[in-house]
């Protein structure tokens, strides 16, 4: 799938934090979301007046959440802790943007293809209860492509969580412009520690190195069921894959449907017979 195709993309340290414990409180007061929403508009005035942020749409980064983790702790060898080049699995639209603009990035890119958590919920109990829901295009982020001088590419994916839209995804592409093989791969294994797999192929000529949350063997992949970065580079290019496991995305998405169940669950259907 394109990381530019508008879907919603559905740490496990983030679990509870993150989706269990909002949820809850999103069942009590379904403007939860929102109220983070008001303490972004005093920066979105800032983040605007930086080059190439502009045409990013204030109203819908003010109403994707907000989060904290740029001074979270990096762990070597733990990909849930890696950030490339600042960005951070889990981070909100809002906090991505101030990395950008903190590092001088611009952004290429801004797609709003997702539907907020509530409107998740909404949209599943209309079809529990065989409705049909008010047709409303999609007006959260879905994904973000920022860029800087020296021709770097941050694709980043984004995902519907209770509390806003999270980092689920980031591909970065950088053009090797004069660096060599070798220290490239010095440099990603001084900042990201001893990958867990790399190439059984050693060669002057590109890298394939692998860094996964918990070495559970052959699901040490893009595809499989850790956290993972993958490194790749070639004389041309460098390529840094960092995925979210995806335990965690489907828990996202299950978190909605067991939502709009409690909540049917809680207004019986009256009879009508």
């Amino acid at each position: 799938m394109s990381l530019r195709e508008e879907s919603v993309t559905n740490h496990k340290e983030l679990i509870d934090r993150e989706l269990v414990v909002p949820a809850r409180a999103a069942n009590q007061h379904q403007g939860t979301i929102m109220h983070a929403s008001f303490r972004l508009l005093g920066t979105m005035g800032l983040l605007l007046a930086t080059p190439g942020i502009a045409q990013v749409r204030p109203e819908v980064i003010a109403s994707d959440g907000d989060s904290n983790l740029a001074q979270t702790p990096f762990i070597k060898g733990r990909p849930s802790t890696f950030d490339i080049g600042g960005v951070k699995l889990g981070m909100t639209p809002a906090e991505v943007l101030r990395v950008a603009s903190a590092k001088g990035m611009r952004v290429k890119w801004h797609a709003t293809g997702a539907r907020s958590f509530e409107e998740e919920v909404s949209l599943q109990m209309s079809r529990l209860q065989g409705k049909s829901s008010d047709f409303k295009l999609p007006a959260h982020t879905s994904g973000m492509g920022l860029s800087d001088d020296t021709g770097s590419i941050w694709d980043i994916d984004f995902y519907t969580t209770p509390t806003g839209q999270r980092v689920s995804k980031i591909l970065y592409t950088s053009p090797m412009s004069g660096r060599t093989i070798e220290g490239i791969r010095a440099n990603i294994t001084q900042k990201y520690g001893l990958s867990t797999l790399s190439s059984s192929v050693t060669a002057a000529d590109h890298i394939s190195l692998i860094w996964c949350e918990y070495n559970k063997g052959d699901r040490c992949n893009n595809w499989g069921s850790e956290t993972t970065l993958t490194a790749f580079a070639t004389n041309r290019e460098l390529r840094l894959d960092l995925g979210l496991d995806s335990p965690t995305r489907n828990a996202a998405a299950q978190l909605v449907k067991s939502t709009a169940k409690s909540r049917l669950a809680a207004v019986p259907t009256r009879d009508t017979f």
